[in-house]
């Protein structure tokens, strides 16, 4: 008999397969609804064969017993392809959800059993229709024990789909405990993936929301491929290595010798090398984002009985595991919107046939390029521009372009919904999506026509964790501003003032009034004002004086600063609770001379600017 320690073992490694497990069961759904091809059902009834069989092994048998009838349902529609419909494939995504949520439950409940009596029903429903139907197929009982006929085997070489027996399991234990790597799969951790219950149970919520609390702990596991890791212990070897030889040649008084610059040069290269490696490492595909996407529309079009097909481009684009994290919830709630604001009812649009959604990504110089575009009915501007100057957020004479008045559905409270829907309420929520991705330093853009749908584009960087920065000094501090805030660097001497009264001072930028701010202002918080060297703003005749250009929609701002010290790669580390709590700042870093630097938010303090004037004006 097992001991309990390895009992909790074995136990946490068949729920990490079990998790993956959900994901397969819900795309091979998703897949079966566009095609219900015979492969796509074997798919499917082969993660549910393992997913019970491995329940079992470790005495879920109540999670087991359930799988089985689920898997007797799958097994009757992979007899028979042509009854595959939507109502059976909505009775398998509801038992997929039951049982995520299960799994995760059980993470912290090992007696965890929900209530599946009204599930049940619902598979048992269908089954018994299939065989009302006459559907040729033998006794159920007599399915479950032709398993292996029925079921494809897969590749010998291709055990991703196969849940370890408890022997291996304990087998793969006892190596790992002496030290004896198995060079075989690439899987070596498994993400737990955030699910999106329709209506958990009260623990299952519970448990669910535990773990959503703790998403962005930096414990949580990554998948990382076996052959990503040798190349890393290579490159940590050669560093070695070469970081032998700087050490002896210090020691025999040998630093300017060619092998010792040799060894130096070599060792900035290969930190480098381990720099981009290390950034792989959290790379992930967007095809589990796009993938729970789909799910979360087809829900919510079921829902509405709305026909919509998915189509999802660009799943093999990665962006890093945190960015997928914090940029999930916005892209849900953008999904959820446009099937319930953007495409018509199917008797609105009985004309223009079947609607779709595309959900697509690709990269380009900014960063990741993520869109979601309906073929719905459109934003009419005349209406979104009317509904702004009732609310008050802009004034009626107001000279704006046709993507900045689709751009006011973005500010806070916006709606031109009336009527309000359990789906996305009036439309509030919008800026939430705005505010979540310029906190990942990202843009937002909204194309649309109308009578042809709407598209959002949203922008976000690759990775968060190194950044290019300008290095700025303002009196005696230097503090780094992220390049992609930036719009350019002016000097302010080069430029005619055009007013220094009240409004503060204003510079003639090609044409264009965009007033200057002195950064000093927006940075009170940790030193002292005498600490600063601050240029007096009434003074024009300030030679050299630089100016960091930034753009918010239609508004241009201009902060000035001491000096310009140059730009460098920076690894963007977390502030402390008390620094956190103070606004402008994004994060700290160690600075190329050594010493810390607050990361400057300069996308914050340019919307601290805007309402401010707002205020002055109003």
């Amino acid at each position: 008999m097992m001991s309990d320690s390895i009992d909790q073992e074995i136990l946490g490694l068949l729920l990490d397969e079990a998790s993956e497990a959900m994901q397969e069961w819900e795309q091979s759904c998703l897949l079966l609804e566009k095609d219900p091809s015979q492969s796509n059902l074997d798919a499917l009834f082969r993660v549910a064969h393992n997913v019970k069989g491995a329940s079992r092994s470790v005495g879920l048998m109540d999670l087991g017993s359930f799988v089985h009838k689920a898997e007797d349902l799958i097994n009757l529609l992979k007899n028979d392809p042509s009854l595959v419909n939507s109502e059976r494939i909505g009775v398998l995504l509801d038992s997929q959800s039951l049982l995520n949520d299960w799994i995760e439950t059980l993470r912290e409940d090992a007696s965890y059993i929900p209530d599946t009596s009204k599930l049940e029903a619902s598979i048992m429903k269908a089954i018994e229709a299939i065989q009302a139907g006459g559907a040729s197929a033998p006794a159920l009982e007599d399915e479950a024990n032709a398993v292996k006929e029925n079921v494809s085997p897969a590749p010998a070489d291709d055990q991703s789909d196969r849940f370890p027996s408890v022997e291996e399991i304990q087998a793969q234990l006892a190596m790992e405990s002496s030290n004896e790597k198995k060079a075989s799969e690439e899987v070596l951790q498994v993400v737990k993936e955030e699910p999106k219950p329709a209506a958990p149970a009260p623990k299952a919520k519970k448990a669910v929301e535990k773990k959503r609390d703790s998403a962005s702990r930096p414990d949580k596991t990554i998948r990382v491929s076996a052959a990503k890791l040798d190349e890393l212990m290579q490159l940590i070897g050669e560093l070695s290595i070469h970081q032998s030889i700087v050490t002896h040649s210090k020691q025999r008084g040998e630093l300017e010798t060619e092998v010792c610059g040799n060894a130096i040069y070599l060792s900035n290269k290969i930190t480098k090398d381990l720099q981009n490696l290390t950034l792989s490492l959290r790379m992930q595909p967007v095809a589990g984002l796009f993938q729970r996407l789909e799910r979360v529309g087809r829900d919510v079009a079921k829902a509405q009985e709305k026909d919509i097909n998915f189509n999802l481009e660009g799943t093999e684009v990665s962006l890093d595991k945190t960015v997928i994290e914090r940029v999930t919830d916005p892209l849900i709630h953008v999904i959820r919107n446009a099937v319930d604001h953007g495409v018509e009812d199917n008797d609105q649009r009985a004309d223009k046939g079947k609607a779709s959604i595309t959900i697509a990504a690709h990269q380009d110089a900014g960063g990741v390029v993520i869109s979601v575009k309906d073929d719905g009915k459109g934003i009419d501007p005349e209406v979104i521009f009317s509904k702004a100057v009732q609310k008050g957020l802009i004034s009626a004479d107001a000279d704006l372009t046709k993507r900045e008045i689709n751009g006011l559905i973005l500010l806070p409270g916006f709606s031109t919904r009336e009527v309000v829907t359990d789906i996305s309420g009036r439309g509030v929520g919008m800026d939430v999506v705005k505010q979540a991705v310029d906190e990942l330093g990202g843009t937002i853009e909204i194309d649309s026509e109308l009578g042809k749908g709407t598209g959002f584009r949203i922008t976000l960087p690759t990775n968060l964790s190194i950044i290019d920065a300008l290095v700025v000094k303002i009196g005696r501090s230097n503090y780094a501003v992220p390049m992609k805030e930036l719009v350019e660097i002016i000097d302010l001497t080069e430029h005619k003032l055009e007013n220094s009264g009240s409004e503060g001072k204003m510079i003639n930028l090609r044409e264009v009034i965009v007033p200057v701010e002195n950064l000093v202002e927006y940075l009170p918080e940790i030193l002292e004002e005498d600490d600063f060297n601050k240029v007096n703003l009434e003074n024009d005749s300030n030679a050299g004086t630089p100016a960091l250009v930034v753009q918010d929609g239609a508004h241009q701002l201009a902060f000035e600063v001491d000096h310009i010290l140059g730009q460098q790669q920076i690894v963007v580390r977390p502030l402390s609770e008390q620094l956190a709590s103070l606004p402008g700042y994004s994060g700290g870093t160690i600075l190329g001379n050594g010493e810390p630097g607050m990361i400057v938010n300069l996308s914050q303090m340019t919307k601290s600017y805007l309402k401010r004037t707002k205020r002055k004006g109003a």
